[in-house]
Formats: C-alpha cells, sequence, structure tokens
C-alpha cells in the first residue's frame, strides 16, 4: 500500500455527496493518506469496466442508484470484474430493505449501514481504520519506504539533469562533477579509482550511477546545488540534512525492524545505543506524512530549476 487511499463510490444523489465526500477526505488525511475518490452515478457496464486492473481500498454503494438500478447491481458487477475491497452498502431507507436485499444477492464482503449520520460516518470511519491497521504491518510499511526512496532517488535525479541540460559552461558542469567525486572519495574508498576517472564531461558517470552515488549521497548533491545555485529556494534550505534524518534513516531502520514477540503484530528497531522505537498507527502516520511532504518538495524542487 502506497500513502494513496482509492475509494470507489456508486452515489447518485448530488445534494448529499459532496458534503459526505467532504467529511471522508478529511478523516482519510488526519491519518496522512492522500484521498483518491471516483464517484460512479450508475453500475453501467462501460463504468464498471473502467474500474479494471485499479487497486481500491474502499468501495461505498448506496442502495437506489439511477435508472431503476440497484446498489447490489453494482456490487455483483465490480465483484464480477475482480474489484474485491471492503463495501459499504447503505440506504436512507428502512435498514430492512437492505438486509433482504443482502441475503437475496449473496453478497460477499459487504458491510451495510443507514446513510443518516452518525451510523454512516462512523461505519465509512471504522471500516477506513481497520484497512489503515492491516497496512502498517512491517512488510507494508518497508516496502512503502524502499518503493518511495526509489521514486525519490529517480526525481533527485531529474533535478540535476535539468540543472545540467540548462547550463551554459564548463564551470557549471564541473561544479556537480567535482561535488560528486569529492563525497565519492570521502565515503567510499572502494570507489576511488573510479572517482578518478571522473571527467566533467562525464557527469553520469559521477551522478546518475547507482554504485558511486547512492540515495545519501544524491541527496547531498542536489543539497549543494540548490545551496550554491539557488541560495533563495527556502523550501530546500538544509535539504540533505532533514532528508536523511526523516527518509533515509527510517528506511536503514526499518530495514532492521522485527517483530515483537507478543500477538499484537507491532515491530520495532532497536538502536545501537539500545533505544526502541516501535511502529505503532501514530510512527506509521508520521512516515505516511514525510513521504507525502517530500513528494509535494520535490515536484517542486524539479519546476524551481531553470
Amino acid at each position: 500500500m502506497n500513502t494513496k487511499f482509492n475509494i470507489l463510490w456508486l452515489e447518485d444523489a448530488d445534494d448529499w455527496y459532496p458534503a459526505a465526500r467532504s467529511k471522508i477526505e478529511k478523516y482519510i488525511e488526519i491519518h496522512n493518506f492522500i484521498p483518491h475518490i471516483t464517484r460512479l452515478i450508475s453500475p453501467d457496464e462501460e463504468a464498471i469496466k473502467a474500474t479494471e486492473n485499479i487497486r481500491y481500498d474502499l468501495v461505498l454503494v448506496d442502495y437506489d442508484l439511477k435508472n431503476k438500478t440497484r446498489g447490489s447491481d453494482g456490487i455483483r458487477a465490480l465483484r464480477d470484474n475482480n474489484v474485491w475491497a471492503d463495501v459499504i452498502f447503505y440506504t436512507s431507507k428502512s435498514l430492512g430493505a437492505l438486509e433482504d436485499e443482502m441475503k437475496s444477492q449473496i453478497l460477499e464482503g459487504v458491510y451495510r449501514t443507514s446513510r443518516v449520520d452518525p451510523y454512516f460516518s462512523d461505519k465509512v470511519k471504522n471500516i477506513i481504520d481497520k484497512i489503515i491497521k492491516r497496512s502498517e504491518d512491517i512488510i507494508n510499511i518497508r516496502g512503502m519506504v524502499m518503493d518511495y526512496v526509489s521514486e525519490f532517488d529517480t526525481m533527485l535525479r531529474k533535478i540535476i539533469e535539468k540543472y545540467l541540460s540548462i547550463a551554459d559552461s564548463d564551470e557549471d558542469f564541473a561544479f556537480i562533477n567535482t561535488y560528486a567525486k569529492k563525497i565519492v572519495h570521502k565515503s567510499i574508498d572502494d570507489a576511488k579509482k573510479q572517482a578518478d576517472k571522473i571527467e566533467a564531461d562525464a557527469f553520469y558517470v559521477s551522478v546518475m550511477d547507482t554504485l558511486l552515488i547512492d540515495s545519501s549521497k544524491l541527496s547531498r548533491v542536489v543539497n549543494k546545488l540548490f545551496k550554491t545555485r539557488y541560495p533563495n529556494c527556502e523550501e530546500m534550505k538544509n535539504f540533505h540534512y532533514d532528508y536523511e534524518e526523516t527518509i533515509l534513516k527510517e528506511r536503514n531502520n526499518l530495514a532492521h525492524a522485527k517483530k515483537k514477540d507478543d500477538s499484537t503484530g507491532a515491530f520495532s528497531f532497536i538502536d545501537k545505543d539500545g533505544k526502541e522505537t516501535v511502529y505503532d498507527s501514530t510512527k506509521c502516520s508520521e512516515i505516511r506524512a514525510a513521504i507525502n511532504k517530500y513528494g509535494k518538495l520535490l515536484v517542486s524542487a524539479i519546476d524551481y530549476v531553470e
């Protein structure tokens, strides 16, 4: 799971939907997920087909939909199209009708509720909490951080490539290459011979080679670039230190984190000084917040280089 929370929503009531959607989006954002809600008015064949190959975290379905269709028709069509996310089936009418519909259709993986608050909001929040909790195990969190570090590496390289593409002098090229060579010499003795071969016109060797420039060094190169060439970019001041502490250190800790000896499924990391970091819901939410922060920051940094 990444930091996006995908919801598919079958609802045709324009007067009720916007306010209900806003409440759900705000609740998802509290947990530092980014809500992505796709709305369908009715479960026609073309609309259902569009859900193919999309992984939804939750599906919300109204009992009565347009064109005299039932929400149960939509649920059945989604299941036939291999959408197996949890479903919340709701109605503004009697829950008895909803229960009868569920029994007659034999709908699987479906929760029922009234559309009236607080029943609707409470049910949605409870199921969202369950889905988030399920995503916060050691494998998912570790994989999520590693995937995003890889994505951020690509964005950092894009910043450097963009700068070099508009550089108008040999000194501009040498600036990046010289600094890259310096940090390679300092931290990777085994790569010293390779670093000696770096020339001003071969910046790809130093900056684009992942064996020479790992995630930490890459962030240092970008930090140096902004500090020297774009000092007025406040958002990128102290970028390397903050990124190293918040993202890269977290990635390294998660690589060595272990499950606790209890039945909760919790996991933790103990550093060399014996300090324990427990990856509970609060900690996992903080990680998602950091990922969202640096995703936005690096997009802005790419645009800033000109």
